[in-house]
């Protein structure tokens, strides 16, 4: 058996007041197994996630990431596309000039139409420990965002290569985090973009100076990494692993 796609073109988001096709891999098993329930992550960038005829330069490979993973450690992955030329608009949490600035809307569409959307009409476990969010670049920044101001829907979140230099103010979030803290797992090559090994240690000290247990953070800078589909795939399957690691054994 291998994991089944499913896209659903032309869903609303309110937030945004824009449509959006959203792509779903299910688990290997999920028809087998009606009984069952999952662990969800979601991602931005859909096109760019499962198949090479949608992404640009390359895709991510999670198809076969899932497929490898052994039964127990199976996920149901909710994708969003990307809107192209606007994608930096709606990823960016805080305006840069005359870019940025719908990253919390995005995110709202995420959490508030989104989610309830999927654990209505899929066999989710619903609960914050259940449920992560990945992304990468300013996938990576909006990934960055939920880690804070969206803690109460994600408990465990992928941070994967972020573009910090967008939008710097974020590094203050973790200092101003209210609710449950989500466990933060945070990637990037050292020499992938200017700063990002500085950003990146800069993040750890915000984040212990916050509170944040050795626990609730897992930071992997990469020697050789490249700012790309291919590392972002492999570094997923680590991120994956972790999520299920973090996560209460599932009830079912």
């Amino acid at each position: 058996m291998k994991p089944q796609l499913e896209v659903h073109d032309g869903l609303y988001m309110p937030q945004l007041n824009r449509y959006r096709a959203v792509r779903i891999l299910l688990p290997v098993n999920y028809h087998r197994e009606p009984a069952r329930r999952y662990p969800v992550i979601y991602l931005p960038d859909g096109q760019n996630l499962f198949d090479e005829e949608t992404a640009t330069y390359g895709h991510w490979k999670l198809r076969e990431v899932v497929e490898n993973q052994p039964l127990a450690r199976q996920a149901i992955l909710v994708a969003v596309d990307h809107a192209g030329v606007e994608r930096i608009n709606e990823y960016a949490p805080y305006p840069r000039g005359d870019a940025g600035g719908l990253g919390h809307a995005t995110l709202s569409f995420f959490a508030d139409t989104l989610k309830p959307w999927i654990d209505a009409n899929y066999r989710t476990f619903p609960d914050r420990e259940y449920t992560g969010f990945s992304g990468s670049s300013m996938g990576g920044l909006l990934a960055f965002y939920a880690a804070f101001r969206f803690n109460d829907t994600y408990g465990k979140v992928g941070v994967l290569s972020p573009s910090l230099w967008f939008n710097p103010a974020v590094l203050d979030l973790p200092l101003r985090i209210e609710g449950p803290h989500a466990a933060v797992y945070l990637a990037a090559g050292k020499k992938e973009m200017r700063g990002m090994e500085q950003a990146l240690q800069l993040t750890e000290k915000v984040m212990r100076d916050a509170g944040f247990q050795p626990e609730e953070y897992s930071i992997h800078l990469r020697a050789r990494a490249a700012h790309n589909e291919a590392y972002w795939g492999q570094e997923f399957r680590h991120f994956y692993e972790w999520f299920f690691k973090q996560i209460p054994a599932p009830a079912n």
